[in-house]
Parts: structure tokens; sequence; C-alpha cells
């Protein structure tokens, strides 16, 4: 990471921003380093404000060039989900869907399989694995089954309010519940797996974590978490 003070000049500014940003355009002048500066994405036009040293670390350059490389080759870089795909998720409006259509799922659970139905994305539901087998209290062989797999390598498990706070819905306790979800986020790391733990109950924020995972994006969501 390059980092000025306020001596240097805006020649100088500009010249290590261009180095540094070729996917943006410096729209405004370097003043210091405390006046934020608005620049552009050249490919998509989008305008950015932020403080002057934070686009001397490149990241929102190279996250361009991901997305722009994603977009030509019509493929993003976590999975075999395209853009298109991507596109036609986030234009979905919230549908009207009987509580007899959600059987043992959730609502918001039955809201990602019709999202990725709807946007024709493969996935799996209730995916278990070889790996995945575990001996149950009562001394059975049962497998952990995550509630959506998404190739090559994403797990999706909707949280509800029983995996943070105890409840009367299910029989075990939030530190059973607890455990059980951190051996599951261990076996899949090691075994090559990401798994990503949505609590949004927003349609419109539950559209956009998911496009965050399907993209591999680490934004900020108040209802996201990636374990990997």
């Amino acid at each position: 990471m390059v980092k000025t003070n306020n001596k240097i000049t805006a020649k100088e500014y500009k010249k290590l921003f261009d180095k540094i940003n070729p996917c943006l355009d410096l729209l405004e002048t370097y003043v210091n380093k405390s006046f934020p500066l608005k620049v552009k994405d050249k490919y998509t036009g989008r305008v950015f404000e932020r403080l002057p040293n934070s686009y001397l670390t490149g990241k929102l350059n190279k996250r361009i060039e991901r997305h722009q490389i994603a977009i030509n080759s019509n493929k993003l870089p976590n999975s075999k989900v395209s853009i298109n795909q991507l596109d036609k998720l986030l234009s979905i409006e919230e549908p009207k869907i009987p509580v007899s259509r959600y059987t043992h799922n959730s609502k918001y659970e039955t809201y990602i399989k019709y999202l990725l139905e709807e946007s024709g994305i493969e996935y799996t539901p209730e995916k278990s694995f070889e790996w995945s087998k575990r001996v149950t209290k009562r001394g059975h062989i049962g497998r952990l089954r995550y509630d959506f797999f998404i190739p090559n390598n994403i797990l999706i498990e909707y949280d509800g309010a029983q995996h943070y706070r105890e409840t009367n819905i299910f029989k075990t306790t939030l530190k059973e519940q607890k455990e059980r979800d951190l051996l599951k986020d261990t076996l899949a790391r090691q075994h090559g797996y990401v798994v990503y733990r949505i609590t949004t109950r927003n349609w419109e924020e539950l559209k956009k974590d998911l496009t965050r995972i399907l993209y591999n994006e680490n934004l900020p969501s108040s209802g996201l978490e990636k374990h990997p």
C-alpha cells in the first residue's frame, strides 16, 4: 500500500493513482489526504467517493478487474453461475408462496430455492457427503446435511432463530446447535468447501446475499457470514 502525506502535489498523486488504478478515472483534483475524491469505473461508469489513500491500496481496481473478467467469460469466479443468471436473480420479485409449500423448510429456505430455480442456477438441496458421516447420540450412523450445495464448492446454510438464541421450536439446545454448526463448518473446510450462513429476513437483502456468495465478494452484510 502506498500512503501519501499532505505535502504531495496534485500532479504527483495523479501519477500514482493512474499507475495503480488502470480501471479508474480520477474525476477531481487531489487536495490533501483528508479530502475525499470522486473516481469513475471506466467500464460501467459507476462513481465512487473515498479518501485518497484508499485508492492507493489497489483493492477497488482489483475488484473491478475481477468483475470485468467475469463479464467477458460470462462466468463468476467461484461457481458455474453466469452473469446473466445473476442479473435475473436480482430482478426477481418477492413471490406469494403459500405456507403449505414450506413443508419442513423455513420461509426463507423456500425463498432461496425459489430464487435459485427461477434464475436457472444449478443446486442440490439437503446435500450430504461421504465425509459428513457422524455417530448420533443413540449410536446410529447419520450424515450432516447442508441446506444448499452449489457447484463447485459452495455450501449455503440458512440459520433460523435457533442458531443464535434458545427457542422452543426444536429439541436441541443453543449449545448443541452451535456445536453442530461448528462441526459442519470445520468438516467442510477440511474437504475444500466454503460454508456461507445467511440469517437475513428481508427479501431484497436475501437476493443481495446470494449475489455476494455466488460472486465470492466479501462485502458488508448484516445477515451473511463466510466460513472458509
